[in-house]
């Protein structure tokens, strides 16, 4: 929510829930409206699609602020922030990344793409981010990174940790770390700040 507001996104934009249950649609800044994600940072509403992957930015009267489709992918999934980036599960041509957006005020530009990460894999399920670290999940396991300091360093083998492989990951929660796992229904990784995990199934 936003302003004590619920915006709910489909892929059809995005609608203001009312009290009376009835709905208003906000859609009319909008040029894509097939939204899979709604992140709010700093009192702005950050939107992702699919279909045409790109960041919709809208302040908290649901004007646009900025839209950021170069580069454009097939499907922009959820986006996370830093003080100073945002970091984006990205779909294009088959092919899973994270995408890295500087924010310079109220300015937001496309950086880099990241998609080295010591790990093998298909599909990117989720990422997470924390006051030190990035995490992505993915169809083999999960990795990290400490994000302070480094990220212009990101694109690089070297600052990522591949941690477990436990099948297909599916979402994560941080602040000890709460991972949901297709193969192990039942797992939660307990992550300290050591980096060795308690594995409780």
């Amino acid at each position: 929510s936003i302003n004590n507001k619920i915006i709910v996104s489909t892929n059809g934009g995005i609608y203001l829930i009312n009290e009376d249950n009835t709905y208003t649609p906000l859609n009319d800044d909008l040029s894509v409206y097939n939204i899979s994600s709604i992140s709010i940072r700093n009192d702005q509403i950050w939107l992702t699609s699919l279909d045409y992957g790109m960041l919709q930015i809208l302040d908290s009267e649901f004007k646009l602020i900025q839209q950021i489709d170069y580069p454009l992918f097939d499907n922009i999934y959820k986006v996370v922030f830093s003080d100073y980036f945002a970091y984006a599960i990205i779909e294009d041509e088959g092919e899973y990344a994270i995408a890295q957006y500087a924010i310079d005020g109220n300015q937001v530009y496309y950086v880099n793409i990241i998609d080295n990460f010591n790990l093998d894999y298909d599909v990117i399920t989720d990422i997470a981010i924390d006051d030190s670290s990035i995490y992505f999940a993915t169809d083999t396991g999960y990795s990290v990174a400490n994000y302070i300091g480094n990220e212009n360093n990101l694109i690089f083998s070297d600052y990522w940790t591949p941690i477990v492989n436990f099948g297909e990951l599916l979402s994560f929660k941080v602040k000890d770390i709460l991972i949901t796992s297709s193969e192990y229904p039942n797992l939660v990784v307990i992550q300290p700040d050591n980096g060795s995990g308690d594995y409780i199934f």
